[in-house]
């Protein structure tokens, strides 16, 4: 063994160390572990910590098993309950309807319509017309036919000009509708710039639906 005072080796396990006289057994207690004491104080409060859990899982077993007696009492107090106690139903109120007592119909913009100032125009065939003023929103070319793929007669560039009448026709490409409005252009190629010109091009509510107040061709 190792003497634990001055290190060096007591081969024949001498009761005293041969190299510096001191006694194994003394040697062995002074250095040996203080065996640990239970401090009363911890013990305590971990015993305190144990049973204030112990009560608060009781508390809420408790309360869990209050919560569904009480669900329970109150599905079964309510099952028998007449009709006009309880459950109150929310009342219930008609739709809005219009004057004339169907439902009210949902807001729509104002149609766009064309003004007549009395203001006659012959095109080169002798056929007389009156005019009907507009606000274009989209300049473009007058047709020979009402239809895009025919010969430009004529192009219209004012913000404001006045068309004679309407007429049905192809499909614009543009998405001006199937109506066209028979005009003069502001620049003229043929026909002394008389033709026809999308409807959808200068409101595009009439896309889909006839020009208000204007007439047939």
């Amino acid at each position: 063994m190792t003497c634990r005072w001055c290190g060096n080796d007591n081969v024949l396990d001498r009761p005293y160390c041969p190299h510096c006289g001191e006694s194994t057994k003394r040697l062995e207690e002074a250095f040996a572990p203080e065996a640990q004491r239970d401090d009363p104080e911890k013990s305590s409060s971990e015993n305190w910590r144990y049973s204030a859990a112990i009560q608060v899982s009781k508390s809420l077993a408790v309360s869990a098993i209050a919560a569904i007696l009480l669900v329970g009492g109150a599905m079964i107090t309510y099952s028998q309950w007449p009709m006009t106690m309880w459950p109150r139903s929310l009342p219930s109120y008609p739709p809005e309807t219009g004057e004339t007592g169907g439902a009210a119909a949902p807001p729509t913009r104002a149609t766009a319509r064309c003004t007549s100032k009395g203001e006659p125009v012959t095109d080169p065939s002798g056929r007389a017309y009156n005019r009907w003023y507009c606000t274009i929103e989209r300049t473009g070319n007058v047709h020979r036919s009402p239809d895009a793929s025919m010969t430009a007669t004529g192009y219209l560039r004012e913000g404001e000009s006045w068309f004679a009448c309407q007429v049905q026709g192809a499909p614009d490409p543009e998405g001006g509708g199937t109506t066209w409005l028979y005009t003069r252009g502001d620049d003229q190629y043929a026909d002394e710039g008389w033709g026809y010109f999308p409807a959808g091009a200068v409101n595009p509510s009439w896309n889909s639906e006839p020009v208000p107040d204007l007439p047939q061709c």
